[in-house]
């Protein structure tokens, strides 16, 4: 009986960015590997003798360069098929300057037969997707008693002793560090990445971080103070960690225009400047601008903000982009790689290097999300997904200024609620 070829993959089509294809062509070369049928010599490959760990399936490549950046005395072989993936990995390589990761475009099984000798492997990390038949040839290929899924957390890990079935079985002789144990077969709770995990903590505190501001918010006591002036601009609520200039602030400390407003690591906090108010997710730094009390444009230098504004022109600045918006609310998110701006209602004017022209944006219920991305200095305006805030969070921050989002219907949301 002849068996099909085992592969580590199946294949799956994604969108292939423009950035990441030129990462891709241009740092390839760099940091990667060519698939050879010869042994590697991986001490040449990384320029040092250390424990190597192979990373097969590494998708869109987060974990891994987060791992490798966590443990700087392990050696990385990345090994993926999929083109968006490794030129996603390659952007965020090169962007943290890790040098302790190699990358092999081609498929693991094929690689690791051919180009890594049996024991030279400290571990493997495999994506959850691997077929079990590749698991199997991996494992017996290279001495070990299974492998395991990528673990962002410390070291190299190992997995508790569960084999794939009897005939696999850790051989007594081999050397601890070529014992990489299977996953269990059991169903248990879901293996999440740091960037995932992070996310997940960060909806449950925003849903109850919403709850505790919009009942204020809901009373009118926040708003009716505000607009009599008992209640001065500043951070209205926070949760975790801020700075303001540089020092240590709490709920209730003033905020001017001019201030610089920075948010801690898994924290968040709610900024009333006059007329105008700010959702600050975790880690981001915002700069609020103006002259004669009135905030005229904000600098979006980090992470993730939520804004409403009064009726009035602002401009704001987010990395190469220029944002020209009057009266409106709009989320933005920062990264190195891309601006994500959604205009949920009002009306925009979106310009950046090498426009042929300023891009006209006019919303009334999110409809235009828009990703952001400076390309060998010319910017480019795609369409993206509605992502990372909600109608209630909108609300609650009109609220706070004694105002009502223009999607609202005497108080009620419209059939779409986001």
């Amino acid at each position: 009986m002849t068996h099909p070829p085992i592969r580590s993959y199946v294949l799956r089509q994604g969108r292939f960015s423009r950035g990441q294809q030129r990462a891709y062509a241009e740092l390839l070369p760099r940091y990667g590997l060519p698939y050879r049928d010869e042994a590697l010599d991986l001490a040449a490959a990384f320029g040092r003798t250390a424990p190597v760990v192979a990373e097969i399936g590494f998708g869109m490549g987060e974990t891994t360069a987060h791992i490798a950046a966590e443990n700087p005395g392990n050696d990385y072989l990345a090994i993926e098929v999929h083109a968006p993936g490794v030129g996603s990995l390659l952007r965020q390589v090169h962007a943290a300057g890790i040098s302790n990761i190699r990358i092999v475009a081609h498929d693991a099984v094929e690689v690791l037969r051919d180009m890594v000798a049996p024991g030279s492997l400290a571990a493997i990390h495999v994506s959850r997707r691997l077929p079990p038949r590749a698991r199997r040839s991996l494992a017996r290929g290279h001495r070990l008693a299974g492998v395991c899924g990528s673990r962002a957390r410390g070291p190299v890990r190992l997995a508790r002793a569960s084999q794939y079935g009897r005939g696999l079985r850790a051989a007594p002789r081999l050397a601890a560090r070529d014992q990489v144990r299977a996953a269990r077969r059991a169903a248990r709770a879901r293996s999440v990445g740091p960037s995932l995990r992070e996310d997940m903590k960060m909806r449950i505190r925003r849903r109850d971080f919403i709850g505790i501001v919009a009942a204020g918010a809901a009373s009118g006591l926040i708003s009716r103070a505000l607009a009599k002036g008992d209640l001065p601009p500043g951070i209205a609520q926070l949760d975790g960690t801020a700075l303001v200039n540089g020092r240590p602030a709490h709920a209730g400390t003033p905020v001017s225009l001019g201030d610089r407003i920075s948010t801690g690591r898994s924290s968040q906090a709610v900024v009333v400047v006059r007329n105008d108010a700010f959702l600050l997710r975790s880690q981001t730094t915002i700069v609020v601008n103006g002259s004669n009390g009135v905030l005229k444009d904000m600098l979006v230098g980090a992470g993730q903000v939520l804004s409403v504004f009064a009726p009035k022109p602002v401009a704001i600045k987010a990395a190469s982009a220029s944002i020209g918006i009057r009266g409106t609310g709009c989320y933005i998110e920062v990264s190195p790689e891309s601006v994500y701006f959604c205009l949920c209602y009002g009306e925009a004017l979106v310009e950046g290097p090498g426009m042929a022209g300023a891009k006209l944006v006019k919303t009334t219920h999110h409809e235009e999300p828009l990703i952001l991305r400076d390309e060998s200095g010319i910017m480019h305006a795609e369409p993206g997904p509605f992502r990372n805030h909600s109608d209630a969070e909108l609300v609650m921050l009109e609220a706070l200024v004694g105002r009502e989002p223009p999607f609202m219907k005497g108080g009620t949301y419209p059939a779409k609620r986001y």
